[in-house]
C-alpha cells in the first residue's frame, strides 16, 4: 500500500443504525486520511450491490460493524456484509486489525464476533470517546498497513500583522490646535488645522 493512499474503511450496518454510520461517514470523509465506503452513499444506481459491496470489503484494510438490539436479530443485508467480513478476516494474519464492532446498545455480540473487542457507543455521553477509541484502531492499522502513522495537516501560523513605520505621522484635524500629540516615544504626530473648514466646525 502506498504511504500516500487513504485507509480503506467499509462501514457495514442495517437500516435501523444508518443514521449513526452516516455520521461517521462524514466525519472520515473530512478527517482526509480515511476513505469510507458505505453502501447508501457509494453503490451507485444500476450496479450489483452483491458484487460491488464484496469487492469494497476485500478491499478493505478496515471493517467497521455497526450492532444494535435490532440489527442483531435482523436477517438480510447486513448479515451477509458481516459474514463477508469475518470471512475476510480469517485470512488476514494473526491480530490483525480489521473488523471493529461498535455496540449503539446493550445488544449482545453475535457469536463469531465473541473474540473481537467491542466500542461501546452508548449511552449518549459515551459516543464522542467511542469515536476517539474508533480513530485510535484505524490509526493502529494504518500504520501496520502502510509503515508510518497517518500524517495530519496541522492549521496555518496566523499571519503576523506588519509593524508601522516609526517616524511622523501628519494628519489633519478638524478643529482648534493648541499643540502637538506624542504617541509613545518616537513617534510625533503634527497636527495641523484644515483651513478649508470654517471655524466653529466641529
Amino acid at each position: 500500500m502506498s504511504a500516500h493512499r487513504p485507509l480503506r474503511v467499509f462501514l457495514s450496518c442495517s437500516e435501523h443504525d444508518l443514521s449513526v454510520a452516516r455520521a461517521y461517514y462524514e466525519k472520515f470523509r473530512a478527517a482526509g486520511w480515511i476513505q469510507p465506503w458505505l453502501e447508501e452513499e457509494d453503490l451507485l444506481p444500476g450496479q450489483d450491490s452483491r458484487l460491488e459491496i464484496e469487492r469494497a470489503v476485500r478491499n478493505a484494510d478496515a471493517v467497521l460493524v455497526f450492532l444494535s438490539s435490532r440489527s442483531v436479530s435482523q436477517e438480510g443485508q447486513s448479515q451477509r456484509q458481516l459474514k463477508l467480513a469475518l470471512d475476510v478476516a480469517d485470512e488476514k494474519p494473526e491480530g490483525t486489525v480489521f473488523v471493529i464492532p461498535i455496540r449503539l446498545d446493550n445488544c449482545s455480540l453475535p457469536h463469531r464476533l465473541g473474540s473481537w473487542k467491542p466500542v461501546d457507543a452508548f449511552p449518549a455521553d459515551r459516543q464522542g470517546r467511542a469515536y476517539e477509541r474508533v480513530l485510535a484502531s484505524l490509526r493502529l492499522r494504518a500504520d501496520s498497513v502502510t509503515g508510518q502513522p497517518p500524517s495530519t495537516t496541522s492549521s496555518p501560523e496566523p499571519k503576523s500583522q506588519p509593524t508601522p513605520p516609526a517616524g511622523n505621522v501628519n494628519i489633519t484635524i478638524h478643529g482648534n490646535v493648541t499643540g502637538n500629540v506624542v504617541v509613545g516615544n518616537e513617534n510625533q504626530v503634527n497636527g495641523t488645522r484644515d483651513e478649508n473648514k470654517p471655524k466653529g466646525s466641529k
